[in-house]
């Protein structure tokens, strides 16, 4: 139907939301959402993304202080869903494949307290090398961050049946 196509066209044209992971090693949401907005910031909880909080405008966030404190970072609702159902607990090994800059092994980092091992491995050295001062800034000290070869590479191997998630 036309109407249908119009509308699902008209919703690619708006910009997509700005959605904030509060880093749970800082705070809870609730109290992040409240720093926000004594600095003028509205933020609303995203349903179904405990730690996702939803920015109303598009403030100049990298610059506030409680980014630079490592409350939050910004990652989509989406994501933050995945680790949310990782149920990812204290002391486990984690292994992350295609981690990218890491927004995934940090949010589940502060999930499990920073207690336990997140090894991070992609091809893209240059996006993995953007890990380590966002992990620096969150507080979180339990990621190791690998480069690999691709899928023949031999080093994720020495993980197989060792890791509670994957």
């Amino acid at each position: 139907d036309r109407a249908i196509l119009t509308s699902r066209l008209s919703a690619l044209l708006r910009p997509a939301p700005v959605d904030l992971r509060c880093n749970l090693l800082r705070g809870r949401p609730e109290a992040l959402r409240q720093a926000l907005a004594e600095r003028g910031i509205d933020a609303l909880p995203v349903a179904g993304a405990s730690t996702a909080l939803r920015v109303a405008g598009r403030a100049a966030l990298e610059r506030l202080d409680l980014f630079e404190q490592g409350w939050f970072e910004p990652q989509d609702a989406g994501s933050q869903m995945i680790a949310d159902a990782c149920g990812a607990r204290r002391g486990e090994r984690i292994v992350d494949f295609c981690a990218g800059a890491g927004g995934k092994s940090l949010a589940l980092a502060a999930r499990m307290r920073n207690s336990g091992q997140i090894l991070a491995f992609d091809t893209d050295g240059e996006r993995l090398a953007r890990l380590a001062p966002r992990a620096a800034r969150a507080g979180v000290s339990i990621i190791t961050s690998v480069r690999i070869d691709g899928v023949a590479d031999p080093r994720p191997s020495r993980y197989a049946g060792r890791a509670d998630r994957v």
